[in-house]
């Protein structure tokens, strides 16, 4: 077996939607920084965009950890059947 070392020059990130199941990105986050691996760039869609944003701007990873645990899945998203999606996005929107 050839075992090879590879060093990488940047690591570009993509982190997607998914709502509270978009908060899996925290421990993959963290799991990146325990292990000494710098990311270049995260790109991100929805509850990506939210996680990642607050990573870039030089929020700890365990602060955004123990921010999300605080909250109470309700504040993320709230069913809203009679518009034109399933779920409001409102708690999201007072959270950020």
């Amino acid at each position: 077996m050839n075992n090879k070392i590879i060093t990488l020059k940047s690591l570009t990130l993509i982190l997607g939607s998914g709502g509270a199941r978009g908060l899996c990105f925290i421990g993959a986050l963290k799991a990146l920084d325990e292990n000494g691996i710098k990311i270049g760039k995260i790109i991100g869609c929805s509850m990506g965009a939210i996680i990642g944003a607050a990573y870039c701007s030089g929020v700890p990873i365990t602060e955004i950890e123990d921010f999300a645990l605080a909250q109470k899945l309700r504040s993320f998203i709230s069913f809203s059947p009679f518009s034109s999606a399933l779920f409001s996005n409102k708690g999201i929107e007072k959270i950020v």
